[in-house]
């Protein structure tokens, strides 16, 4: 995952939701919150995309995020699939609430 253009997808959703222009170091530290969320939320359903014996596979050994990423896509999974659906789940989530 570009972690840039997900702090961009963040600014323009925290942009959309205040209405108005923010200070920039309280914009800073939302999309530094945010950002944490929205990417465990992404990790989490890629890792749900597994089945039981991908996911035992997986945590058999210690693996970086981007062998975890690897792994995922080399076992069928459309990675960027499940992120677009996360990213429009959270945008709902956080524009909406």
């Amino acid at each position: 995952m570009e972690s840039e253009s997900l702090k961009d997808f963040l600014r323009g959703i925290i942009a959309e939701k205040a209405g108005i222009e923010l200070d920039k170091d309280v914009e800073k530290q939302l999309v530094s919150d945010l950002y944490e969320r929205l990417e465990n939320q992404i990790y989490r359903a890629l890792v749900n995309e597994l089945s039981d014996q991908q996911l035992d596979e997986l945590q058999s050994k210690e693996r970086s995020a981007e062998e975890i990423l690897k792994f995922i896509e080399d076992n069928g999974i459309v990675t960027k699939d499940v992120i677009t659906r996360v990213l429009i789940q959270f945008r709902a989530s956080y524009v909406g609430a």
